[in-house]
Order: structure tokens, then sequence, then C-alpha cells
């Protein structure tokens, strides 16, 4: 019998990864999907099949896998395409059976105004995610409008939660005597704080990126290049990162597994997550790791510095909506 999984998984449920290919799981019974082990059209398309949910042709479950075998899916970042998988299950469970031509601004609006009752961070996401499949079915000929292309999002409410220097550095000291994992953590924290990259892009920074000017990142989102020059408290970062490395001394990756693999996202997340229990349980407050990165990015506002010039934001309006998190706000008088 086929347990429960432990961890959180890229693959629908009963779909299992062995020997290099994934299998649909049920009674006992191992089928294979497809050899490989990326999630793709034809394994979404034979698990649809064996899990009885075969889209119809000409639905919008139909549009979905084809927008997920598109230029414009594969042109996404990995994390995206995680995200966008479960946002188009979502978005199947509404309109999985509904041809796309069919869809009405009326129809989004009941889904947003049924799913903002619990979510409404994750339907504005979702309803996102609807409009670009819609627009790659209106280019396809699925449709003759966006049904979703004048719906107004939820009003998102930003993090206010600003980490102290003395939080960080305590929270730094109780990490480092938690183990391994957590000291795992705690470096990359400290680099993302310092840094003001997503957790992502610290987590695969290589060797070869540590250079004589500073430390290179080709962010994952944008693709922007990016070069962190040095301070001491970056190189003082860099080489706690360095110890760390108690295996794998040959890995490329600055913080890797035991196995020399660069840490996966949803990993060292998971780790965070038991880290910041174990926090509050000592009497702290908890807070998260983008929390660290909003740290950074206010910090350089109080410098009176431009967050983009390393955060790599486009538009410096996202940068100070999102991530500036100062209370009070300090500048000369006019005269």
């Amino acid at each position: 019998m086929t347990g429960r999984r432990r961890t959180p998984s890229p693959y629908p449920v009963r779909v299992q990864p062995k020997n290099g290919s994934l299998y649909y799981v049920h009674a006992n019974r191992w089928t294979k999907l497809v050899r490989g082990l990326e999630w793709n059209k034809p394994a979404a398309e034979a698990y649809a099949r064996l899990h009885g949910e075969a889209p119809m042709r000409g639905t919008f479950a139909h549009l979905a896998l084809e927008y997920q075998d598109s230029p414009a899916w594969a042109d996404l970042a990995p994390r995206t395409q995680r995200d966008g998988k479960t946002e188009i299950a979502q978005l199947n469970r509404f309109f999985g059976r509904m041809a796309p031509g069919k869809i009405l601004p009326e129809h989004v609006g009941q889904y947003k105004h049924g799913r903002g009752k619990t979510a409404r961070v994750r339907c504005n996401r979702e309803i996102s995610r609807l409009r670009m499949i819609l627009a790659y079915g209106l280019e396809a000929g699925w449709a003759r409008s966006n049904a979703a292309a004048g719906i107004r999002p939820w009003k998102e409410k930003p993090r206010t939660r600003l980490v102290s220097a003395a939080e960080l550095a305590a929270f730094r000291e109780f990490a480092h005597g938690r183990g391994e994992g957590a000291r795992v953590c705690s470096a990359a924290m400290w680099l993302a704080y310092l840094t003001t990259q997503r957790r992502a892009d610290v987590l695969a920074i290589a060797l070869s990126d540590i250079t004589d000017e500073g430390i290179e990142f080709v962010q994952g989102k944008g693709g922007a290049r990016v070069t962190v020059l040095w301070t001491e408290e970056l190189r003082a970062a860099i080489a706690y990162a360095k110890r760390v490395r108690t295996v794998a001394r040959l890995s490329p990756y600055l913080l890797c597994t035991r196995r020399g693999k660069p840490y996966t996202d949803s990993g060292i997340k998971a780790m965070w997550n038991r880290l910041q229990v174990a926090w509050q349980k000592a009497g702290h407050e908890r807070f998260t790791f983008h929390d660290t990165r909003a740290m950074g990015i206010s910090r350089m506002k109080e410098q009176g510095r431009q967050a983009r010039e390393i955060s790599g934001h486009r538009s410096e309006a996202t940068a100070e909506r999102i991530y500036d998190r100062r209370r009070i706000r300090r500048g000369e008088a006019v005269e």
C-alpha cells in the first residue's frame, strides 16, 4: 500500500517517480505514465485518462493543456510553472468543462467572488493565470474575446512585519545551535538580507558566482543580471556559508545537500518552517524568509538608495509598495 506523502510533491495525487519514470499508483498497481521525471503534456494526458479526468476536446481544460505545451509556458521560470500548475488545477474545477468561447466576464466574476471568500490573494493569481490562458486561446482561435481582461483584482494588503537587526542576530545565533539544516537556513537568510535576492536565487549561488568584485546573480524571475559588491558583512556571510558545507566539498554550489546538490526551494521552506516553530516556542515572534529580503530593501531605502539597483525590480514603485516596511518615514523640512 502506498503511504501518504510526508513532503510536498510536484506531481498530482497518485503519481510517483520510480527508476527514471513517472507512474500512476492505485490499488497497489503501478502503471507507467511516461519515461522521464518531467511533468509535461503527455504525462498530464496519460494521467487524465487513468484518473478519469481526461479533458474533452474544445473545453477550457483542453486549452489549458495546449497552453502548457506552448512557447509562452516554456519561457516561464520553473517555480512559476509549478505555481501555474496549481492555479490551473483550481481553475479547472470551475471552468474545466466550459468552452473557452462561452466563458463570459460574469462567469469570471462569479469565480472571483466565490473564491475570494476564503483566498483573495490566491484568487488574484488564478485569475491572472486565467487571463493568460484565454489570451493564448484568443491568439489560437479558441475564442473571440478574453473574458478575464477587465476583471479587477482583490485589493491586497502588503505585509508590514519589519525584522530588526537585533532579531536577525539573535535568530542566527539560535539557528546555529540547532543542527546542519538550521545553519543552512541561517546562512541563506543572511545572504537574502544582504543581497535582497529571492530565496531561489540565493539557493542557486555557485562558487563560480563569487568573484573578486562581488556575487553575480542571474535572477530566475525576469533574468536580470545583478552583481552585489562586497562589504565586510557580505564577506562574513559567505565565509559562514562555506563553513556550513560540512560535506560535499567538491560541489559547485555554495549551499548544497550532503550529495552536493543545491537545496530545492521547497526543501528549504520546510526546514525554515520547522525552525520558525522552534523560534516561536522559545518566546520569539515568527517571521517569514521573505521578510528578511524586505528588511534589506527597507535598509537600502533608509540609506537613500534605489532598491532596484541590486534587487532586480524593474520598477522602484514595486519595491516601495511591497518591500519598504519602515514604520516611520524621516526627511528634512522644506525650508
